[in-house]
């Protein structure tokens, strides 16, 4: 089953540290950072599966 646009998928930085992982503090870091994909909503931190997904595909061939 494909998903649209509406329907991708947005991670907690616990979620996208247990598919890391790494801690979440670690996750917060890089976002701070400004070197993991992220999208900010209030105080809130979300990361996009997809961006994360692009973000390690392109850590893994050396980008």
């Amino acid at each position: 089953m494909r998903r649209t646009n509406m329907e991708k998928k947005l991670l907690t930085a616990s979620e996208a540290a247990t598919v890391l992982r790494i801690s979440k503090s670690k996750v917060y870091q890089l976002i701070r950072e400004d070197k993991l994909p992220h999208i900010s909503i209030g105080a809130r931190q979300i990361i996009p599966e997809d961006a994360l997904n692009h973000w390690l595909d392109h850590a893994l061939t050396g980008g």
